[in-house]
């Protein structure tokens, strides 16, 4: 590793991840047409020559450095046949590259790169223009990211994970304990509804005026919109309100937040091997006590609804290579994710409503459960 930190990187591998897009202020309008493009780009790996080191075994065995098994007790590194005399109290070795090759060839690689963020920190916002958020999945990125990391700090066979679309102030803290950024979610608009369908509402809007006034503090996204982008996150803060009324679903291995005062889910959610977070309460970046990372609970009444017949969906997907050895897209996410409800007040959920995971879900109640 530390040799590896010693090595130089170009721009342009850097740079191949997808940035940010952030509107602050009082309103936005992207209107039917508009493309932000938040597309994340690719790292070519050159092919070339790996040096070996192995190890001598107890059993007479030798072991590659990368795959020893770590319970034997080592001789020593192998430098080859050893000759030692007793008379001159010295040895010679002769190394031959048939018994263990010092190099071995490595095919160079393409390795996907994450996608960016849509960051809307504004008190007023209409958005109907178009997403994008595209990433090239590599034949070697197989499994899971790892949470909270960066994309820079991301193993190179870690998936390419898509855009996150996030309503609200997002504010980037670096924590040099761990050398990671966290963030913290702070909520702009008064109130966020998510319908299925919803009419095209940014028609006849002049962008030289203020938006209507019933269009003041809301926000409307349209859910089959939102799933058609597969986003890697939809993250969603609101002061007062948040309500889901149409099914919500981000890729594999995504992140769906709704963090507001009073949360209804009235549809749906779904995000396979991901995370899906509901209430007033959030783990995140506390930017009022030191930027420390723990609860942040929001102000206001505190209620939490799950409709009747809504389903919270985190489970694995199923995968069998041994059908069709090509079919990769869901090894990395076998596993099922977590669902969090997490509420300082009322946390309702109604009669058949159903939370689903393969590997068991994490499910956080606060307050008074009926």
């Amino acid at each position: 590793g530390g040799y590896l930190g010693t090595q130089g990187h170009s721009v342009g591998e850097w740079m191949a991840q997808g940035g940010t897009v952030t509107f602050t202020g009082k309103d936005v309008v992207t209107q039917q047409g508009a493309q932000v493009n938040l597309s994340g780009g690719t790292v070519d790996v050159q092919a070339g020559y790996i040096r070996q080191t192995w190890l001598k075994g107890p059993d007479g065995q030798l072991y590659e450095l990368s795959k020893a098994p770590g319970d034997i007790l080592y001789a020593g590194i192998y430098k080859g046949f050893e000759d030692t005399s007793v008379r001159w109290g010295r040895s010679d070795f002769y190394y031959n590259p048939l018994v263990a090759q010092q190099s071995r060839y490595e095919a160079g690689y393409t390795v996907g790169r994450d996608a960016g963020k849509l960051v809307v920190g504004t008190t007023n916002a209409v958005l109907e223009g178009q997403l994008i958020s595209d990433v090239f999945q590599g034949d070697r990125q197989t499994q899971a990211p790892n949470i909270n990391l960066d994309g820079y700090q991301q193993s190179q066979q870690a998936m390419a994970q898509r855009a996150q679309l996030i309503i609200g102030q997002y504010t980037p803290v670096y924590n040099k304990a761990t050398g990671t950024l966290r963030y913290a979610l702070t909520p702009t608009i008064d109130q966020v509804l998510i319908e299925s369908s919803t009419q095209k509402i940014a028609d006849g809007l002049d962008l030289a005026t203020a938006l209507p006034t019933e269009r003041q503090g809301k926000l409307v996204l349209d859910s089959d919109q939102l799933n058609g982008y597969r986003l890697g996150a939809i993250k969603v803060g609101a002061k007062q309100q948040i309500d889901v009324n149409g099914a919500l679903k981000v890729a594999d291995g995504g992140d769906i937040t709704l963090f507001g005062p009073v949360v209804s889910v009235n549809a749906n959610l779904t995000a396979h091997g991901g995370s899906i977070n509901a209430g007033n309460l959030l783990n995140q970046v506390d930017l009022n006590r030191s930027n420390v990372v723990g609860d942040v609970i929001l102000p206001g009444i505190g209620r939490l609804d799950v409709a009747a017949g809504v389903k919270l969906d985190s489970s694995g997907r199923w995968n069998n290579l041994a059908l069709d050895p090509s079919a990769t897209d869901g090894v990395a996410y076998i596993n099922g994710g977590k669902v969090s409800l997490r509420n300082s007040g009322d946390v309702n959920l109604a009669a058949g409503s159903l939370v689903e995971t393969s590997s068991g879900a994490t499910i956080g109640l606060d307050g008074k459960v009926r």
